[in-house]
This record gives C-alpha cells, sequence and structure tokens, in this order.
C-alpha cells in the first residue's frame, strides 16, 4: 500500500477542506468550542441538504470529537454511500476503524482514500497506527519510516516508530527516537511514559525513575506516574520508596485493586508480612480473580509471621 504522509495528527482540524453546500455553517461548527452546538448546525444543514455527502462527513468529524465513534461511522458510510469517490470520508471512515478497533478495516478504507487522492493528509501516519493495534510491529515501523522520509520532525511519527522498536525488542533504538520525539516536543507525557517503560524493560531503573519523575510532576494528581514508578522502585530493591509511591496511589485511586496487590508485594519484599497480607486480602475483596495467584503469597507471608512468634 503505497501511501503519503502530511500531518501529525489524526483528524486534525484543516488538514482536508472540502467545500460545502455552506461553507460558512460548516466551518463555524467545526471550530465551535461547544460540539453539541456544532452538532446540532450541521444537523440543520443535513435537514436542508440531506443527500450531500461532504455535509455527512462534516458531522462525522464533529461526531469524533465528542467520542462518538458509531455515529461518526455512521455518518462517513453514509457520506459514501451517497458519493464513493469522496476520499476524505475514506480516510476519516479509517481513521473512526482505529479508534474502534477495526484495524483491518481501517487499512482497507485508508487504502482506498489513498488510491483516490494520493496527496491525502495522514494516510501513512493512520496506516501506522492501525498496524501497531494489530501489532504487526514491523509493518507499523514501515509505515513510521516512510512518514519520517517525508518529515523527519514529525514528534508523533517519531514517538509510534519507538512504540514499534520497543515491540519489536530493539529497546535501545526505540528509546533513541523518543529521545527525538522529546527533543520535537520537550514534556511530551506520553512520549515520557513510553520511554520510561522501555527504559524498564531494559532494567535501566536509573533513567527509568527519572523520567516517571516528570511523568508525576506533569501530572501530580493521577496515580499511574506512582504506580508505575513504585515497581521500578521494587525491582531495584527501594521497597521503602515503592511503598511510598503506592501509599499516594491509594490516596489518588483507592478503587483500583491493581494497587493493593503491588502494594503487597512492596510490603512483603520489606519484611511488613502483616501489612502485605492485608493488602492482597483487600485485592481478592475488590477483585477475586486474583486469589488463584495471591492465596499462595499470603500463605507464604503467614509462614513467615507464624515463624516470627
Amino acid at each position: 500500500m503505497k501511501i503519503l504522509l502530511c500531518c501529525l495528527l489524526l483528524f486534525a482540524p484543516g488538514c482536508v477542506k472540502p467545500k460545502g453546500p455552506d461553507p460558512a455553517a460548516v466551518l463555524a461548527a467545526v471550530y465551535s468550542s461547544q460540539p453539541a452546538k456544532a452538532q446540532q448546525a450541521m444537523d440543520a444543514l443535513l435537514q436542508r441538504s440531506p443527500k450531500d455527502p461532504l455535509a455527512y462527513n462534516w458531522r462525522g468529524r464533529i461526531r469524533v470529537d465528542r467520542l462518538d465513534f458509531r455515529g461518526a461511522f455512521d455518518d462517513f458510510s453514509r457520506a459514501l454511500e451517497l458519493d464513493r469517490n469522496l476520499a476524505v470520508a475514506w480516510y476519516n471512515r479509517g481513521n473512526v476503524r482505529i479508534d474502534m478497533g477495526d484495524y483491518l478495516g481501517a487499512l482497507r478504507d485508508l487504502e482506498v482514500a489513498y488510491g483516490l487522492d494520493p496527496k491525502l493528509a495522514g494516510a501513512v501516519y493512520s496506516a501506522g497506527m492501525a498496524k501497531l493495534g494489530m501489532e504487526d510491529y514491523a509493518g507499523a515501523r514501515e509505515a513510521f519510516r516512510m512518514a519520517l522520509k517525508d518529515e523527519p520532525g514529525l514528534s508523533q511519527a517519531l514517538w509510534r516508530m519507538g512504540d514499534s522498536l520497543s515491540g519489536m525488542g530493539e529497546m535501545e533504538d526505540a528509546v533513541g527516537f523518543y529521545d527525538k520525539a522529546l527533543e520535537a516536543r520537550p514534556g511530551a507525557f506520553s512520549v515520557l511514559l513510553a520511554r520510561a517503560r522501555t527504559q524498564r524493560n531494559m532494567l535501566d531503573y536509573a533513567a527509568a525513575a527519572e523520567d516517571y519523575t516528570r511523568v508525576i510532576e506533569l501530572a501530580p494528581n493521577l496515580a499511574l506516574g506512582y504506580f508505575e514508578r513504585a515497581q521500578v522502585y521494587d525491582d531495584s530493591m527501594r521497597s521503602q520508596a515503592a511503598i511510598q509511591d503506592l501509599d499516594a496511589a491509594v490516596r489518588l485511586a483507592p478503587t483500583y485493586p491493581e494497587l493493593y496487590q503491588a502494594r503487597g508485594h512492596a510490603n512483603y519484599h520489606a519484611g511488613r508480612n502483616a501489612e502485605a497480607v492485608a493488602d492482597w486480602e483487600r485485592a481478592i475483596r475488590m477483585r477475586p480473580g486474583y486469589a488463584a495467584d495471591l492465596r499462595a503469597y499470603i500463605g507464604y507471608a503467614r509462614g513467615k509471621m507464624g515463624k516470627r512468634r
């Protein structure tokens, strides 16, 4: 599939600007800061022009912004029923298929879009995202390589190239692309998170902890950063630091059993067997499926508690 890329973001405003039956109304709707009112405007436009494929395409764009992927899919499909040669609707439907997890369908739609309009923005990047969703890391790498050939500084493609390489086990190369992505967009949360995870897999715990610290600084009220940094600390035998991070994570997200499970392990490694048992039992109460794995650990911890008596 020969596809070219010229923009970073899926559905980025301004990537494609077809002329509608009422351009002023279309643009006012799409660029409105109030999506509900924008959709109302497009509904009214479709009442006046019920067989206009471009109007359905624009309303689909608005529905994507509202995370109404099924409604968007239906609008793009209706646009294609009215005009099978409307490349932008094939492209947009391909992207919404990615959001819905239909990666093969997305690749088919994107291929048709490119065949109709080889200059259509975003197709290579979108194809790479579909392949990444399929865990076809080699295919994703090739798509992002093509994207970067045209635009070497595209931070989104640099980031996703790192994800592709990480999925292939090429960790050092992945970190190199994350570094480039962060040069293009310093402090990008998702890239820092991806680099931290890759560095943990490389057993570079110091670098991973440093990136997780930056993640926490960017989102101090999000439990994720504390949770994942705690796992790095626990892996590197810093159990007390792990417990402190997991205490913070539990305060932020007390209903997540994963946090109690992880804190149980950190407590166990720190020799705090009673606290470990309490955390694991709470995790099981919250998610009974954990019992199969945690009952053995609880038995070990209780055994150690009994020996100390």
